[in-house]
């Protein structure tokens, strides 16, 4: 009985070593990457490719409508109003500051009245011209040449910017479309250690 337990013994240890596992060798410290059982296996510095779902972009069409017009047209020149102005009237000498607030470049031709009765009369100046850029702001520098003193002054736009605006006799829905990128769930591959 002795002898049948002992060949016994021998052959579960001689199993054992034979797997590759023995009750004598000390495990391995964790330090590298999990196996995915809770075990760590030990870093070996390469990548494996990892496939996981995710939002994935794709691109598709898109249709929309869009008022065109159609038949005559009819276009007229409207002033430019994309501006602001501010005065300093300062006695004798009024500062105008025209300011583009739109996006077109275009010439202001500006004189100054300067008010010197208390109706509000008075003379007015030359005209000044500038160019004046989009975002831009120009200074227009009058000076009163008479023996007297305003009490203040105002702009005069001699001529300012104008844009056309056009119109037509009818107008008709028109089917376009654009390209949009859109999303959908898939799967993506991203490097992970091994």
């Amino acid at each position: 009985m002795r002898i049948l337990s002992a060949i016994m013994s021998l052959m579960i240890v001689a199993l054992l070593l034979a797997a590759g596992c023995s009750d004598s060798q000390p495990s391995a410290p964790s330090t590298g990457a999990s196996t995915g059982d809770g075990a760590t296996a030990p870093p070996t510095g390469k990548t494996c490719a990892e496939t996981y779902t995710g939002q994935v972009p794709y691109n598709d069409t898109e249709f929309y409508y869009e008022k065109e017009g159609v038949g005559r047209k009819f276009c007229q020149a409207e002033p430019y109003t994309d501006f602001t102005h501010k005065i300093d009237s300062l006695g004798k000498i009024c500062n105008i500051y025209i300011t583009n607030n739109g996006n077109i470049t275009g010439d202001w031709i500006i004189k100054a009245k300067f008010i010197t009765t208390s109706a509000g009369g008075g003379p007015e100046s030359e005209p000044i011209t500038k160019t004046i850029a989009t975002g831009k702001t120009e200074l227009f520098s009058f000076q009163y040449d008479q023996a007297d003193t305003p009490t203040s002054c105002i702009n005069k736009n001699v001529e300012i910017p104008t844009i056309e605006k056009c119109k037509y006799s009818f107008y008709s829905d028109v089917k376009k479309s654009r390209t949009v990128v859109k999303y959908r769930e898939g799967e993506l591959t991203r490097q992970v250690p091994c």
